[in-house]
């Protein structure tokens, strides 16, 4: 990301870009962060598709001279939580198709936003 730009022009990248691309085809995050704001998507594909991903309605630095958007790194990005998502958080849905449908839905991932508890 250039100097000074915002998490919303992160967004628009991720919207602007190939998304014939393999890795655009996998069930994945993506996610869009600035120093102060996160959001992520599981498509890509539209801006619409984001959404925030905050610690509360405003980002606050934890420890003095951090960024507020610490946590995503220390907390959301850490090898045992990024594990948590994969066996616990991120869905999945298969491409399913109805008998009275003439083509199956498409496949496509759910993950919770990081202030929505999951039970």
């Amino acid at each position: 990301m250039r100097r000074n730009q915002t998490v919303h022009d992160a967004v628009g990248q991720f919207a602007s870009r190939d998304h014939s691309d393999k890795i655009f085809q996998l069930p994945f995050l993506y996610i869009a962060a600035d120093t102060s704001d996160v959001m992520v998507a599981t498509d890509p594909k539209l801006e619409d598709n984001y959404r925030w991903y905050n610690s509360g309605l405003t980002n606050k630095e934890d420890t003095k001279g951090e960024y507020a958007i610490e946590y995503l790194y220390r907390d959301s990005m850490s090898k045992d939580a990024i594990l948590e998502y994969l066996s616990f958080y991120l869905i999945y849905a298969c491409p399913e198709k109805r008998e009275d449908q003439k083509e199956a839905k498409s496949p496509f991932t759910i993950f919770p936003r990081f202030h929505h508890p999951v039970w």
